[in-house]
């Protein structure tokens, strides 16, 4: 998986910019103050947000797994709080033409070897699908475990 920084979006980060834009654009709003003041600051970039990605191709096909890092749009899990539940897409982009489903997956920007918890994606090419996680030390934090078909029919 690869972490991405989107609270300033240079040409590197347009593309995940792009596939989050309705929710970079959700996490930027703030609450107003009592005196109907906006309680933020204004500020150059958006507000703290990231995203992981993970990108599987073929000769006919390309598969963008991402999931959103916005602590306003993810709620800590219990178990670990260092880990969040955040939205997540997955896009298809195969013939021209590009579908894309919503779920949500768990968030960890720790890095491997460490003692923080951080996230990992692999690709089973028989069952096609791509395996997420979450490793904190050296277990695996049961609730983040999950397989996500790359076609919808799966």
């Amino acid at each position: 998986m690869t972490l991405m920084d989107l609270q300033l979006v240079g040409p590197q980060q347009t593309f995940q910019a792009g596939v989050w834009s309705d929710l970079i654009a959700k996490n930027n709003q703030t609450q107003a103050a009592p005196t109907g003041k906006v309680a933020r600051p204004a500020s150059i970039g958006n507000a703290p947000v990231s995203a992981v990605f993970v990108t599987i191709r073929n000769a006919q096909v390309v598969v963008v797994l991402s999931i959103l890092g916005a602590p306003r749009l993810c709620e800590p899990l219990t178990s670990v709080g260092t880990v969040l539940r955040c939205p997540m897409r997955i896009i298809r982009f195969e013939n021209g033409k590009s579908t894309m489903r919503e779920g949500r997956g768990c968030f960890a920007a720790g890095k491997a070897g460490s003692n923080e918890p951080a996230a990992y994606a692999s690709y089973d090419t028989t069952t096609r699908m791509i395996r997420l996680g979450v490793l904190s030390g050296s277990s695996a934090v049961e609730s983040c475990s999950q397989s996500v078909p790359v076609r919808e029919s799966e």
